[in-house]
């Protein structure tokens, strides 16, 4: 059976789209978990209401405490073999479910990995693949190579496509209940035990679920602790990627630096006065320097030149080049005009 799990913040506008989604599953050994993590608009009242004419759907509310802590708090109430997640503005395709049941049934897999299309409203065009790194099928033993690339990759960091046995999620995000502040990266951190534990992986290429892009805006809340939530989560990976050689570590060092770098198309169109996006330019810099463990040279090189040249700028000490570099970016982007 499948637990699905709803963390649910403030998402009237969807949540009826979402639930719906579920709803119309064509496999129905499934139970539904809503967890209302104190939401002040209508949202605890369209759950109740849906509650109370689906047997199989259970709602608990709590204080707001955050997305992880409330996956968390749905799965220790969860039942289910397998664990899939479903932000309350996203959908999942009618017959999600009875491919991932599939997939299981055939092959016992620890984690099912699938493709998503992502869009504004109903509009869902861009494909989002995991082929980069993975081709289509089983890995198990010494196969586990493209799941641990695609991981330090920072390119297949959601837990919402993917499904996974009970227990190996529930070890993942027990472990992060130590980290309840980081509000940046926390999927990734959580995959990084979710990967290093399971034993077996399939890829599904099939696109089985819709991420609604409400509002595509990389830069508009900008926090410093944003710095401090990517050093520690790409700390970890790169500590963990040693192990699996080379490609990885490589790959997990480019992944940080992007990261970062993204951080600072955040500063670059903030409302901060322009003294403290330079502090931040600063810190985000020192940042880098700090958790990369090549040579950042040598990883600049692996890098596109629209990331290594605004890098390369941050870490001689070019700043206000740096950010310039970013806004000009955002612009591009249409995130800031």
């Amino acid at each position: 059976m499948f637990s699905i799990i709803v963390p649910i913040y403030n998402s009237e506008l969807y949540l009826r789209d979402c639930l719906s989604s579920v709803e119309q599953q064509t496999f129905d050994e499934f139970e539904l978990i809503l967890v209302d993590d104190g939401s002040t608009d209508n949202s605890a009242k369209i759950c109740s209401d849906y509650v109370s004419v689906h047997e199989n759907a259970y709602l608990i509310h709590q204080d707001n405490a955050g997305q992880n802590a409330a996956r968390f708090t749905g799965l220790s109430h969860s039942r289910g073999d397998y664990i899939l997640f479903v932000d309350s503005d996203d959908c999942i395709r009618r017959d999600c479910l009875w491919r991932l049941n599939d997939v299981i049934r055939k092959t016992g897999a620890d984690v099912v990995y699938f493709d998503y299309q992502e869009g504004i409203s109903a509009s869902y065009i861009s494909t989002c693949s995991n082929a980069k790194y993975l081709s289509p099928g089983f890995y198990n033993d010494m196969g586990l190579g493209g799941a641990y690339s695609a991981l330090c990759s920072g390119d297949c960091n959601s837990l919402w496509n993917k499904a996974y046995k009970r227990q190996i999620i529930y070890s993942a995000l027990n472990d992060l209940r130590e980290y309840e502040f980081l509000r940046h990266g926390e999927d990734l951190f959580a995959l990084i035990s979710v990967v290093d534990t399971a034993e077996s992986f399939y890829y599904l290429p099939e696109c089985l679920y819709f991420y609604r892009n409400n509002d595509f805006s990389i830069t508009s809340e900008f926090s410093k602790n944003d710095i401090r939530d990517l050093k520690l989560v790409f700390s970890r990976l790169i500590e963990v990627s040693k192990k699996w050689g080379d490609e990885c570590l490589m790959l997990s060092n480019i992944a940080a630096l992007k990261h970062l770098y993204w951080a600072l198309l955040s500063v670059s169109s903030s409302d901060l006065k322009v003294c403290d996006q330079v502090r931040y330019a600063n810190l985000i810099a020192n940042t880098m320097d700090t958790i990369c463990d090549i040579d950042l040279r040598e990883v600049k090189s692996n890098m596109r030149l629209d990331f290594s040249i605004p890098i390369h700028l941050l870490l001689n000490g070019n700043l206000r080049l740096a950010l310039m570099w970013a806004k000009l970016t955002c612009m591009l982007m249409g995130v800031v005009s």
